[in-house]
């Protein structure tokens, strides 16, 4: 009797990758995918008209794709070389000092608190029909050609509503994909520019082994579960994609968005009022009045014109949400509380069991939906769910000013970049009865015309007074917000309501004049009668 031997499929047949060359990712199925990496902006840190002006533009993007979009969120715990990576460059031998101190704040930082370290990825897909899968080199590049133009002009979309984006060159990707494969691997192990060149792509990136059972999918010995978002509530708010953003555990989230055509929309929409029609009119025959199925009608029909002026767009969503642990017992407490997070948003999520290899690479940054769990939502449904709305702000060559405290995020901040470099500070005054702010202020000296081009940079001289922040207001424009954080900086606020100036200069005093010469008069009057 001969003996059938079990076929061994190798962790590099497992992934979904076959090559990655000209910046594009060469799928098995001979799919293209370019991958865009994204700077979130702080939309909650906006004016209203502010935010209108993102949501508006990130509708009009909404409206102009024809193809499949995923937004990929990748959060994991950042370490310390992490944190130094946005260090600037080497320093002075006069700051050596200070650039060591830096260091080991950095080291006691990542040692101590839960610093998150959240990447913003857009992976623009091209699909192969079956006619084309075998292609000679010219088609091939005439493809790559097309997806490349497509990724520019979903950048240029993106810039319009505030977020900066570039694509992903072919080493960046390698290394990507590498260290969301090999994590721990990676910190011990980093890539160098030779290996690209001596090893193949899938040798490379592919981790030691994959294992899959019930309710896990392990990754080079880290156990992952996924959840898959199956019911939204009635309305959404701004934001509500940053119940993700507050996960202090390595997680990866993906969003994506299908447009659907409206001459495929009408029909079913008007199937759906057909039926809701009818059964309200049997209800009423028989005596009954639903007011729910007359609301779903009301807002069917509503929704209906819209479509047909072309003012909305239907669009099938699927948001999946892979947590990630180092084994499985810390693994449960993190879905848990993502779970239980989700519910009260009056989001309901499933765990994808017996699917939970499925669920990874439907996360992974390939814009592979190998799940279909989708919803219809419309595009007033998606104007809320902008996904780079992040409370944490970095900026390359800035230093650590400290931690976001519901995400934990750092906060990297080069105040020199910025158009105003005058910063506020607070803190809590003794007996915390209230706050008090302090400002400090830039003044710039321009240096002779007659020297060197290397020499003549501006020199910043830094003063922390307050009565100096308002005089500051002098000889530059000041936008509203400025005028609002130099007034703050020269009041102290106090829990009984009282204000108080302790700050001089062009700031006056909140309190009336009419009030200070009845108080002086006052004060006169009991002075008497004391003496």
């Amino acid at each position: 009797m001969a003996l059938r031997l079990r076929k061994v499929v190798t962790a590099q047949q497992s992934l979904p990758i076959v090559d990655i060359r000209d910046d594009t990712i060469v799928l098995t199925d001979d799919g293209l995918r370019q991958v865009l990496d994204c700077q979130p902006t702080p939309v909650s840190l906006r004016d209203d008209e502010e935010q209108a002006a993102v949501q508006e533009a990130w509708a009009e993007l909404l409206h102009s794709i024809t193809h499949p979009l995923q937004i990929v969120i990748d959060s994991w715990p950042a370490h310390e070389g992490d944190l130094r990576s946005l260090r600037s460059g080497e320093v002075s031998a006069a700051l050596a000092g200070i650039a060591a101190s830096y260091d080991r704040l950095l080291v006691d930082l990542t040692a101590s608190s839960e610093v998150v370290r959240r990447t913003f990825y857009v992976v623009v897909p091209l699909d192969a029909s079956t006619v084309m899968r075998r292609r000679n080199a010219t088609e091939q590049s005439a493809e790559v050609a097309r997806l490349h133009e497509r990724t520019q002009t979903i950048a240029q979309q993106l810039d319009r509503a505030g977020v900066k984006s570039r694509v992903l060159s072919t080493g960046e990707l390698v290394e990507a994909l590498y260290s969301q494969l090999n994590s721990d691997l990676a910190r011990r192990q980093p890539l160098v520019p030779k290996d690209l060149v001596a090893n193949r792509v899938r040798d490379l990136i592919a981790p030691s082994a994959f294992e899959r059972t019930r309710d896990a999918f392990t990754v080079d010995q880290r156990a992952t579960q996924t959840l898959a978002i199956v019911g939204y509530p009635r309305f959404l708010h701004m934001d509500w994609l940053q119940v993700f953003l507050r996960l202090r555990s390595a997680a990866r989230i993906g969003l994506f968005i299908s447009p659907v055509p409206t001459e495929f929309a009408l029909p079913y929409l008007e199937k759906k009022i057909a039926e809701l029609a009818s059964s309200l009119r049997l209800g009423a025959e028989r005596g009954r009045l639903d007011a729910e199925r007359q609301a779903a009608l009301d807002d069917a029909r509503a929704l209906q014109s819209r479509l047909v002026r072309s003012e909305e767009r239907f669009f099938d969503v699927a948001v999946y949400a892979t947590v990630e642990a180092e084994n499985r017992q810390p693994l449960e407490p993190e879905v848990a509380r993502l779970e239980t997070a989700l519910g009260g948003l009056m989001l309901k999520s499933r765990r994808v069991h017996f699917q939970m290899d499925q669920g990874y690479w439907s996360t992974f940054p390939i814009a592979s939906d190998r799940l279909g769990i989708r919803r219809s939502l419309t595009t007033a449904g998606l104007r809320v769910t902008f996904p780079f709305s992040a409370s944490n702000f970095s900026q390359p060559n800035g230093i650590l000013y400290g931690l976001e405290p519901a995400s934990g995020a750092p906060v990297f901040l080069d105040r020199f970049a910025l158009p105003n470099a005058n910063a506020v500070s607070s803190r809590a005054t003794s007996g915390s009865r209230g706050w008090r702010f302090s400002a400090s202020r830039v003044a710039y000296t321009a240096t002779s015309k007659k020297r060197s081009s290397d020499r003549t940079s501006r020199a910043c001289r830094a003063r922390a007074s307050s009565s100096a922040a308002c005089r500051s207001a002098s000889r530059r424009p000041r936008s509203a917000l400025s005028r609002r954080l130099e007034a703050s900086s020269a009041i102290f606020f106090s829990r009984k309501g009282k204000a108080s100036s302790v700050g001089t200069g062009e700031m006056k005093s909140p309190i009336r004049a009419a009030d200070r010469s009845r108080r002086k008069t006052w004060s006169q009057s009991m002075c008497r009668k004391r003496g």
